[in-house]
């Protein structure tokens, strides 16, 4: 719910503003009137979130009130001389209305001001990946880090599993180990590393990734399987 102050020392410009916010289901009014001082009051009591200023005023111009109140709500400008309105943008109001001003044009205004609320979702980051070295020269193929289920070494190869595929590639199991994302990737014997994103089951020595099973080795048992003693909750 914005809390709309309407400061206009005429009261029939008022009137109609008054008018136009009451049919308006989030919108409600604080104050009408063209009584500068008790605007600021309320602004800087952080009791307005929308103010509908006049700009030309017998104590303080609109853009005098602009001055005082900095950022403390958001401004929409009502005015018959559009001059003065390109100066209120210098202090980032939301949108200015000519007078005489239509109830469209109006909603249009407070619908520029509400899409401000609207938090700006950041691009989404491209998705980690690997390029990997193929079995020719210059040959090189894009993996990305969630698409792979397990990694076995074949001597001085090792064979990518993956969602879209199998890829071989010149690559060493050990450094592959010491530089994919821990505990997303966990090496569970000499010749494997599993992706523990697509970890289905657990039984025995051996695990279940994406239909396959993987030998647990000895050495690496009790490494893995306290990692998995983290994720039990029915001891």
């Amino acid at each position: 719910m914005y809390r709309c102050f309407v400061l206009d020392d005429e009261k029939y410009a008022a009137d109609i503003m008054v008018s136009f916010i009451q049919k308006v289901p989030s919108l409600t009014v604080v104050e009408s009137s063209g009584n500068v001082f008790s605007a600021i009051d309320k602004i800087i009591q952080g009791e307005v979130d929308l103010l509908f200023l006049d700009i030309q005023m017998p104590d303080l111009s609109g853009i005098d009130v602009l001055k005082i109140i900095g950022s403390r709500c958001k401004v929409i400008l009502t005015t018959a001389y559009p001059d003065y309105a390109l100066e209120g943008f210098e202090y980032d109001v939301v949108d200015y209305l000519m007078k005489p001003i239509a109830f469209d044009r109006f909603l249009r205004a407070v619908e520029k001001a509400q899409r401000q609320d609207i938090p700006v979702q950041p691009d989404k980051q491209e998705e980690a990946f690997l390029m990997l070295k193929g079995d020719r020269k210059h040959k090189y193929h894009k993996v990305f880090l969630e698409d792979i289920y397990y990694i076995e070494s074949l001597r001085n190869y090792v064979k990518f599993v993956t969602a879209k595929g199998n890829v071989i590639s010149y690559q060493n199991l050990a450094m592959l180990s010491e530089s994919l994302p821990s505990p997303l990737f966990f090496r569970i014997h000499r010749s494997f590393i599993i992706s523990t994103k697509h970890l289905s089951i657990v039984e025995g020595n051996r695990a279940n990734i994406a239909g396959t099973f993987i030998p647990i080795g000895e050495s690496y048992k009790k490494m893995f399987f306290d990692y998995l003693e983290r994720g039990i909750i029915n001891r």
